[in-house]
Order: C-alpha cells, then sequence, then structure tokens
C-alpha cells in the first residue's frame, strides 16, 4: 500500500507544480483540482500513525 501512496502524494506534487506555472485560470483551476484528488488519495492509502488507538467500532 506504501507504494500507492507515494505514487499518488508525487503525482500530487507535480501536479501543484504545474498548476503554479500556469496562468490563473480555468486550466489552473483544474490542474489544482487534480492535485487535490491526488493528495486526498494518497492519505486514504496511509497507514495510521504508530501508537495510535485501532478506529471505534459503529454504533448501530
Amino acid at each position: 500500500m506504501a507504494d500507492s501512496t507515494q505514487y499518488f502524494r508525487a503525482h500530487a506534487v507535480a501536479a501543484l507544480r504545474k498548476a503554479r506555472s500556469l496562468p490563473h485560470g480555468r486550466q489552473r483551476a483544474k490542474q489544482r483540482m487534480v492535485a487535490r484528488v491526488c493528495h486526498l488519495l494518497a492519505k486514504q492509502g496511509a497507514p495510521p500513525p504508530r501508537g495510535s488507538a485501532p478506529p471505534a467500532p459503529a454504533r448501530s
């Protein structure tokens, strides 16, 4: 799982750098959205921090 996390993080950084180089407008907004999505995917795939408690079971 760490491989996908690293991939998405690297892709998010590259997309953000590209967005910063673009002029203000629609293309820049789209590129920033791509970076945001990749960043969220990287966060979802990341393992929980060491020493953290397991998630509480859902109540019904």
